[in-house]
């Protein structure tokens, strides 16, 4: 490994849990309660409505900030590090473990809200079993991708287990309250991937337009925009989410 990979990592974890903080972790806090009650006055059905409403509120808001991670995370490490002893070097180790951290913030995000699903129904031994295996599937990872990738290959390692630990979480939740219903939410997910791949090719032609101006006023425009370019994509495109928040100012309910 290079010197200055664990500084990488740092920061780069840092800028990842921002996201996650904000959006995946709120929304698995908020969904707590009421599931909790739901699963122990309506049954599974309305636990159920609760955790589909929970799961299209943590793509609505983590999709786009992966894909923003993703395609801005040299200018966005750039703008925030790059001084002092924090070289042009750095900026590059840094941005690319941002990159492939990024690539597993839904994972991230899914899991806090799986847990919580977990917790409303009383079941507290079946993440930590999950979350015990899928770090030593990290750990396997990191010794095969730790090579090739150096420290992307960590960050990679940690988005995939991730996204395993998600899985399994969804998987073992299925079979406890009878579907997720994902097919719901495949409609809506569809927009939204629309939406976020025009905010990719939005921020990635932002690159050429700044090319060689101010940072601030590159991430001072960009990220604005593109928030805007997401949303008014999904606005057009008829989504149910944003209907419901620009209709009743709330999501969840």
């Amino acid at each position: 490994m290079k010197e200055g990979s664990v500084i990488a990592l740092y920061y780069a974890g840092r800028l990842t849990q921002f996201p996650q903080a904000l959006f995946g972790t709120a929304v698995a806090t908020v969904s707590l309660p009421l599931m909790s009650s739901s699963s122990l006055s309506s049954g599974f059905d309305k636990m159920r409505d609760v955790l589909g409403t929970g799961i299209r509120m943590v793509l609505l808001t983590i999709l786009p900030a992966s894909v923003g991670l993703m395609i801005l995370a040299r200018p966005i490490v750039a703008l925030l590090f790059e001084r002092g002893q924090f070289t042009v070097a750095a900026t590059a180790m840094t941005s690319c473990a941002l990159l492939f951290y990024a690539t597993g913030l839904i994972g991230y995000a899914g899991v806090s809200l799986m847990t919580a699903s977990f917790y409303s129904l009383k079941d507290t031994k079946t993440p930590v079993k999950i979350a015990a295996f899928c770090m030593v599937l990290n750990i396997v990872l990191n010794l095969i991708l730790m090579g090739p990738l150096q420290v992307g290959g960590l960050a990679l390692a940690s988005a995939v287990a991730s996204f395993a630990n998600l899985s399994l979480l969804m998987l073992f939740l299925k079979k406890r309250i009878g579907g997720l219903g994902i097919k719901n939410i495949l409609p809506s997910f569809l927009k939204m991937l629309l939406a976020s791949s025009l905010l990719a090719a939005f921020c990635a032609g932002s690159h050429g337009f700044f090319k060689g101006g101010s940072r601030l006023v590159h991430m001072g425009i960009t990220i604005p925009l593109g928030i805007l370019v997401y949303v008014l994509t999904l606005y057009l495109l008829k989504c149910e989410e944003i209907t419901k928040i620009t209709k009743r100012g709330r999501f969840l309910s």
